[in-house]
């Protein structure tokens, strides 16, 4: 603009010194967010196999609801657990300064929502749960690093505001460069993704109960 005779004046508006590490500012949420629901569903599908359709603790076995619960409280611990690798890869491996006391609470939370969804949509139907999960991870893929403006009009009007890679990039961005916590338009979608996994896993819970219930309805009408 210089070069053509008109003058710009130029304004920096919440810069945030993020170090010298190896990632740019651009790449450092990507690295953070990608990795992470990744993990989310991987670790997902998982659970779901173990504690759900092979029943390796034999908790579903003995008690269908206190299986639901242990699932429930694993998909906690180990969320926890991967958040903490996801900030490990930027701010360690990747050398940047993050607020990791403010990113980490938001990242755990929606990696704990966004697995509850996978794995309780997988304990209700599989495989159909799992195509979920991976068709999110797909489509919402660059929605976490990109602008909605600078996406084709599909992602920007129907994936960005559904996908959770989306609103767990927001939201770091919100930390980063404004100093404060995700507000509702991003903490909302990823808590309607929580709410999905409960009413899911409430499903997948009631479900054999009903099975075993028809069936000893059709052995006393024998």
């Amino acid at each position: 603009m210089l070069k053509k005779g008109v003058a710009v004046n130029v304004e920096m508006v919440n810069d945030a010194d993020i170090g010298n590490g190896m990632m740019s500012e651009t790449m450092a949420v990507q690295m953070l967010v990608m990795p992470l629901f990744m993990l989310s569903m991987i670790g997902s599908i998982i659970a779901s196999l173990v504690f759900w359709h092979k029943d390796a603790t034999e908790l579903r076995k003995k008690n269908v609801w206190f299986a639901a619960v242990a699932q429930a409280a694993f998909v906690l611990v180990l969320s926890a657990i991967m958040a903490g690798l996801a900030l490990f890869i930027d701010t360690v491996a990747g050398g940047l300064s993050l607020p990791g006391g403010r990113i980490y609470p938001f990242i755990w939370f929606a990696c704990f929502c966004c697995m509850l969804c996978f794995v309780s949509l997988c304990d209700a139907c599989f495989p159909l749960g799992a195509l979920v999960a991976v068709g999110t991870f797909a489509l919402g893929m660059g929605t976490a690093m990109l602008a909605p403006e600078m996406l084709p009009s599909f992602w920007a009007d129907w994936v960005c505001p559904l996908a959770p890679q989306a609103h767990i990039g927001n939201g770091v961005r919100t930390i980063i460069y404004f100093g404060h916590m995700p507000g509702s338009t991003d903490l909302l979608p990823l808590a309607g993704f929580g709410v999905v996994g409960a009413l899911a896993l409430l499903a997948a819970t009631l479900l054999p109960k009903r099975k075993e219930a028809g069936k000893q309805h059709s052995v006393t009408n024998l």
